[in-house]
């Protein structure tokens, strides 16, 4: 148990992501959701600006995602459109513009984790179970105001998806 302990102690202080981040839904617009995040990094204990970033994202529907981050360096909008093509197959375009203060490497990988972030949630939206009331901890409850604010993109008529895989054969 020492040893774990300080382990988590030796890895936080060599480098430490601190994420805080709220989600509410838009009191005007109804089929808005909005995320607000605050990220901040420090290495070696010490404070490390260049990667701070404040962000607020808009979900308009299910269908476009309309985030704008800023930094020390400048700020940006990242542009997400999701279209449905079939049952359970969506084409998706993410778009990014940044101030001309911004560097083209920080901007490309600012992309690049974008992107990673979304294969991620890929990964969990292929391996999801549907839980009417599934146990949340306090940390969730975001997950919980995000959910009910969804279900409005749903009524008795959507289509269910009814064929279940028994194997990971295609």
């Amino acid at each position: 148990m020492i040893i774990q302990t300080l382990l988590v102690w030796f890895w936080n202080f060599l480098g430490n992501h601190i994420w805080d981040g709220t989600w509410s839904q838009d009191e005007n617009d109804k089929h808005v959701g909005i995320l607000t995040l605050k990220h901040k990094m420090t290495i070696f204990g010490i404070p490390f600006s260049p990667v701070e970033l404040e962000v607020v994202a808009k979900q308009i529907g299910p269908g476009i995602v309309y985030l704008i981050y800023k930094n020390r360096l400048g700020m940006g909008a990242v542009l997400n459109h999701i279209t449905p093509v079939e049952p359970l197959l969506q084409r998706v375009t993410l778009t990014l513009d940044c101030s001309i203060t911004v560097p083209t490497l920080l901007a490309k990988f600012y992309l690049y984790v974008e992107i990673l972030q979304f294969e991620r949630d890929i990964m969990v939206w292929n391996n999801k179970t549907w839980l009417s009331k599934p146990m949340l901890v306090e940390e969730d409850s975001n997950i919980a105001k995000h959910r009910r604010w969804y279900s409005q993109f749903y009524s008795e008529n959507s289509p269910r998806f009814k064929h279940k895989r028994d194997s990971l054969d295609w």
